[in-house]
């Protein structure tokens, strides 16, 4: 998946996307991954749907992709991780609010 999203050409995207609702969970990382890197226009949507994955792995490495993309769309949903059930996603999800919302702070809505 990351190496696709370096090549490039058409259906990146799209191969990269469905990566990301593929049935094995090393695919799925990989995909978001690529899609962070990538910054594709819907990795917010997808990386906020993988917060909700079966594997914490996948979790905490959705909030570090979307603590990377900087969206303030992820707050909400930031904040749903702190009460995942692994401590590690909720400390990712944590530091990844106090980024996000620092970083918000004094902007125009």
């Amino acid at each position: 998946m990351e190496a696709l999203a370096e090549v490039g050409g058409p259906g990146t995207r799209e191969a990269v996307r469905k990566g990301a609702r593929d049935p094995a969970m090393s695919v799925r990382l990989h995909a978001l991954a690529a899609l962070v890197r990538m910054r594709d226009p819907e990795a917010t949507s997808i990386l906020m749907g993988l917060l909700k994955d079966p594997s914490g792995g996948i979790r905490v490495n959705a909030v570090a992709g979307l603590a990377r993309l900087g969206s303030k769309r992820a707050i909400a949903a930031l904040r749903k991780c702190l009460t995942d059930p692994k401590d590690y996603v909720r400390r990712q999800a944590n530091a990844a609010l106090e980024n996000l919302e620092g970083s918000f702070q004094g902007r125009p809505q």
